[in-house]
Parts: C-alpha cells; sequence; structure tokens
C-alpha cells in the first residue's frame, strides 16, 4: 500500500515517490539547488506546496523518463 502524503513537508524518500522519481536523483537535484529543499541535521526536508507551486508554475520540467530537470531553480516563490 502506498504510504500517504497528508503532511506539508516531506522527508526526501516520500518526496520522491510523490513526484513518481527515485531517492537518488531526487537528492541530486536538491543538493545542487535545482528543485527547492531545506537541510534539517542530517535530513532533507521538501515543503510539498513549494513542490507544488514550482511544477505548476511551470519553473522546471521533470522528464521522469530519463530523470532530467531542465532549467536552474532560481529560487523563492
Amino acid at each position: 500500500m502506498p504510504e500517504q502524503t497528508t503532511s506539508r513537508y516531506l522527508p526526501l524518500k516520500q518526496a520522491a515517490t510523490y513526484l513518481g522519481v527515485s531517492r537518488k536523483m531526487l537528492w541530486e537535484h536538491v543538493t545542487a539547488g535545482r528543485i527547492p529543499g531545506r537541510k534539517f541535521g542530517r535530513i532533507w526536508l521538501l515543503d510539498r506546496w513549494e513542490i507544488d507551486a514550482f511544477l505548476h508554475g511551470n519553473q522546471y520540467n521533470l522528464d521522469r523518463r530519463e530523470g532530467v530537470v531542465a532549467g536552474p531553480y532560481k529560487g523563492g516563490l
């Protein structure tokens, strides 16, 4: 059964499931600053609202077939 994504802040693994991409690919793009995320200690958290606004605002294009993100994340909302 898939994990529920009811929380606003998602750990990297849940965010990858939410986006339908691998955890490794998401981590690479978050650490490079192309996808918004924040590190708290050893844990990366992604704000689901920020991800949704980012995706719906067409600020980046995630090609799930190839795992490619086009265009850098400029920051902010």
